[in-house]
């Protein structure tokens, strides 16, 4: 009897065994996987920095020319608090969406910035040839 449980004890352990080993293989592939990963990250990561310092422009999202638009958001966001209050809505882009639809809804209005502490001054003539929507 006491063999008998002593081979199902030995049984036993080497299954516990097998499966610690298999969980350490796993393991050791997903590691090697990740270093892999990693490195080629890196690799990305330094390309990208070393563009970066000789000036070299890599894909970006706005075109190599900016427009208006996004010249004028840019510097709107330069210039403006990010938490800006303006009619109703809050930040840069609240005061843009907020002259989009007023330029949408006013097409012949000349809107002319005289100086900050006078404030805006519309008109309702026809714009001038160098005027656009917002």
């Amino acid at each position: 009897m006491f063999k008998v449980r002593m081979a199902e004890y030995r049984q036993r352990r080497r299954a516990i065994q097998q499966r610690y080993k298999q969980r350490m293989v796993e393991k050791t592939v997903v590691l090697e996987e990740d270093v892999v990963r990693l490195r080629k990250e890196i690799q990305q990561l330094e390309r990208k920095q070393s563009n970066v310092d000789k000036g070299v422009v890599m894909k970006t999202e706005e075109p190599a020319i900016p427009d208006n638009a996004n010249v004028h958001r840019r510097f709107l966001q330069a210039a403006m608090e990010p938490d800006v209050i303006f009619n109703g809505g809050c930040g840069v882009e609240a005061a843009l969406e907020n002259w989009r639809l007023v330029s949408l809804h006013h097409e012949v209005m000349d809107i002319q910035l005289v100086r900050v502490e006078e404030g805006l001054r519309a008109r309702s003539s026809p714009p001038s040839a160098d005027a656009r929507p917002l």
